[in-house]
């Protein structure tokens, strides 16, 4: 009996702590499938050109953003960034496309990010790029640089390899020009290279370093990048 009891009691404590346990990040569909809980891109896509939407004027068109949604997200914040002049705005929405203006042969950059019942339940998309088609446009500039080492507000030794992503449109060939210095809007012109990387050496110690990226192609077009910034140790 004593045996019978202490079974029952150690069968009921399992129950409550597996009926109370917080689950895990994905959530059963009801057919034993789990669903995504980060919200993924469809259109437009990464690196393209959007000819896709309907045209208002010469400078203007409208363009439908599309993706997967999570089963947890209550609405979601379409957050699309101007490459060309870096101003960044956010577009809520509860479905899973939203329809937004945009300037044409301009590049943005977007992303999604899902909110759940509580607003601090936030998860976030990749981030993609792409060219809103121009009127008459035949070859774009590239799209602004992004930095890889080092990354925005890190701390970096006194020598050390610069690197960079850039990706063009066209698939023109590519150069570089880099600007370092200590100022906040750098006007140092240190190298123009044709590769993703340049070595740097002998900065001061403890001093933060600005620095940006003007990519060209061979048709004269360009485009700057942000403003980075480091630290050196």
């Amino acid at each position: 009996m004593i045996l019978l009891k202490r079974l029952t009691y150690i069968l009921l404590v399992t129950f409550i702590i597996q009926s109370c346990s917080s689950g895990s990040e994905d959530i059963d569909d009801g057919s034993g499938n789990s669903v995504e809980q980060t919200p993924t891109l469809i259109f437009p896509l990464n690196d393209s050109e959007c000819f896709q939407g309907t045209i208002i004027s010469d400078t203007r068109s409208d363009v439908l953003f599309e993706w997967n949604g999570t089963a947890s997200a209550s609405s979601y914040i379409l957050t699309l960034t101007n490459l060309n002049t870096n101003k960044e705005s956010g577009i809520t929405s509860t479905e899973t496309s939203k329809k937004v203006t945009l300037e044409r042969g301009v590049p943005y950059s977007w992303y999604v990010i899902a909110i759940g019942e509580r607003f601090s339940d936030q998860t976030k998309s990749s981030e993609w790029k792409f060219y809103n088609a121009g009127l008459g446009t035949q070859n774009y500039a590239p799209f602004p640089a992004e930095a890889t080492y080092p990354i925005m507000g890190s701390t970096a030794p006194t020598n050390f390899n610069l690197t960079w992503n850039s990706s063009d449109l066209d698939g023109d060939n590519l150069s570089y020009e880099i600007f370092m210095d200590t100022n906040a809007s750098p006007t140092t012109s240190i190298a123009s290279v044709t590769v993703n990387e340049y070595w740097i050496s002998s900065l001061s110690s403890d001093t933060i370093y600005y620095w940006k990226i003007i990519t060209k192609d061979s048709y004269g077009n360009e485009s700057t990048s942000p403003i980075f910034d480091f630290r050196t140790q």
